[in-house]
């Protein structure tokens, strides 16, 4: 079945300020922990995180994987070996050693690299499309450096966390 065979997908969405709104999307995709598409309401592309999702009315049978557990909260006490791990990608490298210094002191284990158990992917303004590419693919959340910052400080990634170069929900 094409994309274009789906229609669109509707659901019931609740926002991290708890505000609850049927949502509609066409040309939509399944992008790890998020679903992304044109939404005709607000006449632009938006992501959605799936974990907020409280109810598929259309569409669910499409999905991959629907049900999608909530982003790790970051404790700076979470023992060395049990922190989510981190990449950081097209940052000068003085920038990029900031943000690694930043991300330690948070609770998030710094990796070099696109791997398995890689939970964000933080893209700077040179970021390469193949480590964006593979960490979508492994379903990583896309993070832009101000999401970053709110991740480190709060421990809780923000509701405006979405793919890099796409309009979120609100």
């Amino acid at each position: 079945m094409t994309e274009a065979d789906r229609g669109s997908i509707e659901f019931t969405y609740v926002s991290g300020h708890g505000r609850a709104s049927v949502r509609r999307l066409t040309a939509w995709v399944e992008t790890g922990h998020y679903i992304q598409g044109f939404d005709p309401e607000a006449n632009q592309v938006l992501s959605f995180r799936k974990d907020r999702v409280v109810e598929y009315l259309r569409g669910r049978e499409y999905l991959r994987e629907p049900d999608a557990p909530p982003p790790p909260v970051v404790r700076r006490e979470t023992p060395p070996g049990a922190r989510p791990a981190i990449l950081f990608t097209g940052f000068a490298a003085v920038q990029r050693a900031h943000l690694e210094r930043v991300a330690a002191d948070a609770g998030l284990r710094v990796v070099k690299s696109v791997t398995r158990d890689l939970m964000f992917l933080v893209a700077g303004p040179n970021a390469g499309p193949t480590k964006v590419e593979g960490a979508r693919e492994l379903g990583s959340y896309i993070v832009s450096e101000p999401e970053f910052f709110e991740l480190a400080q709060t421990g809780v990634l923000p509701d405006s966390a979405a793919e890099a170069g796409t309009a979120t929900d609100c």
